[in-house]
């Protein structure tokens, strides 16, 4: 018997398939079903990681942060045009950070004072939506929006007058409290307020200026803080949110890790039913194979025509499967899923409770590397077994 060609043999392994399309069916059907379940799996931790950053961002530094000291910024339209080429730019804050005394007619306490543009803040940060009584100040009025546990400190309400004096001394003027917010974040809460930026025509010398930079896709923040890096002025300062928030950072490493367990331990059970039916089907062929010895066929063209067949359902539910997978997860992510319920006391979602699941590359490959890894581990032992037997043993099964 002339050696079999690798066409021969998918020809002869798609025939197999179609002459049991049953069992075919059958064991496909647990990998399409394992690989789509491992897909929207990982695009639903997609989605919970998007959203920790999306709320934990939007809260107040953005996906860069820029901090420049009083007198570094020769040209501060310049800088800002430079800042705003890139396309992917979304949003660009400036504000101005300074400490101060607040003081009421019945208490004083420390702060640090935003003085930001009201109508672009408001857009883009969370603070607005966490307002609790009042509202956010109005552009160039002489207006303040503080923390609750500041404004309870102080024993301030909504239209109580604040006295804000600086760190020099000087009396900066008198604001009216227009609303109180909550975050549940502490730094927040016990010791933030806003004001317009129009309603302070002379900040203290000792301030800062920061830029909030938010983006439309964030993949390559690193590659644009280098960018930026040669338009920042001497002494000023860019971080990106991995580095303003390191705990953030770690907390999707991990939920990364757990979701590289659960892939293992789902596609693992799912393992043994494949396993179990490809068991089943060869067994129920050992005539057929030792007809097939008995021709001529040697122990590896039987093996390989063996493996190619098992190859062929594997590869084929894989790729339905991840085809079935990445429709659901692209579905749920038009959709979103609200779990507001069971976040509203986490900080990492103080903006939205919905997620929406999304595909990334790895999301894709990942599923598709260990459900074709695993099915043809489950393939190899009884097509190993099937080798073994002798023509003899292979005739007498009934």
């Amino acid at each position: 018997m002339t050696t079999l060609t690798p066409a021969t043999y998918l020809r002869l392994a798609l025939r197999q398939v179609r002459r049991h399309r049953r069992k075919s069916i059958a064991t496909g059907g647990f990998i399409l079903v394992g690989t789509a379940i491992l897909v929207v799996l990982v695009g639903i931790t997609v989605g919970i990681n998007d959203a920790m950053v999306n709320n934990s961002v939007r809260l107040h530094s953005g996906h860069i942060f820029i901090e420049i000291p009083t007198g570094a910024a020769a040209n501060p339209t310049e800088f800002v045009d430079a800042i705003k080429a890139n396309d992917r730019l979304a949003v660009l804050l400036q504000r101005r950070r300074f400490s101060v005394l607040l003081k009421s007619p019945h208490s004083a306490a420390p702060a640090t004072i935003y003085a930001v543009a009201p109508d672009s803040e408001r857009a883009a940060t969370a603070i607005a939506g966490r307002i609790r009584t009042g509202r956010y100040p109005a552009t160039g009025k002489g207006e303040i929006l503080l923390g609750a546990d500041l404004a309870a400190t102080i024993g301030a309400a909504t239209g109580a007058p604040i006295d804000l004096w600086g760190a020099d001394g000087r009396h900066l003027g008198q604001w009216t409290v227009c609303g109180i917010y909550t975050t549940g974040i502490a730094h927040f809460d016990r010791g933030v307020a806003y004001l317009s930026m129009g309603s302070l025509p002379q900040p203290p010398a000792d301030g800062v200026t920061e830029f909030a930079l938010f983006y439309d896709r964030v993949a390559s923040l690193g590659e644009e803080q280098q960018r930026l890096k040669p338009l920042l002025p001497a002494g000023a300062s860019s971080h990106t949110w991995r580095t303003l928030m390191p705990d953030l950072v770690q907390l999707i490493e991990m939920n990364a890790v757990s979701m590289g367990i659960l892939l293992v331990l789902v596609y693992g059970l799912v393992g043994f039913g494949i396993s179990n039916t490809f068991v089943l089907t060869i067994v129920e062929r050992y005539r057929e194979f030792g007809i097939l010895k008995a021709m001529g066929l040697r122990p590896g063209e039987l093996e390989a025509l063996v493996f190619m067949e098992s190859f062929t359902i594997c590869l084929a539910a894989t790729l339905l499967g991840l085809s079935v997978g990445w429709l659901t997860t692209e579905l749920m992510g038009v959709a979103g899923i609200d779990l507001t319920r069971w976040t509203s006391h986490n900080r990492y979602f103080l903006v939205s409770g919905v997620i929406h699941p999304r595909t990334i590359p790895s999301g894709l490959a990942w599923p598709a590397g260990i459900a074709l890894t695993v099915s043809l581990l489950a393939a190899y032992l009884p097509t190993r077994i099937c080798r073994r037997r002798t023509t003899a043993d292979l005739l007498r099964t009934d």
